[in-house]
């Protein structure tokens, strides 16, 4: 295993990575993306989903941008199942809906959302997994944002419900830029 050779005012990571030029230290080429807060928040909430259109779940969590330079990473994963007795074949779709001052973003495609899953002929039981995402979003604000997992359906029988075990969590970084 090569060594990273250090000098004075950088890395040189030519020898290790074939990389050529040299990473800066603080207040050099490298000065943004530093963690600079993390909220985060955890549910077992259990939301029965049996619309087309995008409906709110939980956890929701706050995060106050100390710049409007700065990116907020979103982590979100949720347990999921299938609760109706009948055979189905449906997509469900996940997003995130970003709050701003009593404004609400669907941060994903207003369709399909952030991630979307599909399930073939499935029945009662069959559905026991998880879903989720990560995002990384610019606010543009120093005001407080609130995020929310957002989900929806495109069949109307299909009685899916967001957790069935388990729990919900979602994490939100604030990233300096």
């Amino acid at each position: 295993m090569a060594l990273i050779k250090t000098r004075s005012r950088g890395i040189n990571l030519a020898d290790t990575f074939n990389f050529t030029g040299t990473l800066q230290q603080n207040g050099g080429a490298i000065a943004g993306g530093k963690v600079l807060q993390v909220q985060s928040a955890q549910s077992t909430s259990n939301t029965l989903v049996e619309t087309t259109s995008f409906v709110e779940t939980q956890p929701s969590v706050n995060i106050t941008p100390s710049a409007t330079s700065s990116k907020i990473a979103i982590f979100y994963a949720s347990a999921m199942g299938y609760q109706n007795t009948n055979s189905l074949t449906f997509y469900t779709f996940y997003s995130l809906q970003r709050t701003v001052g009593g404004t609400a973003t669907n941060l994903g495609n207003s369709t399909s959302g952030i991630n979307g899953v599909y399930y073939a002929s499935v029945s009662y039981g069959d559905i026991w997994g998880g879903g989720g995402f990560p995002l990384l979003d610019s606010p543009n604000t120093t005001s407080e944002c609130t995020y929310v997992p957002i989900v929806r359906v495109n069949n109307t029988s299909a009685d899916f419900y967001t957790k069935v075990e388990g729990q919900h969590n979602i994490i939100a970084m604030e990233i300096g830029a």
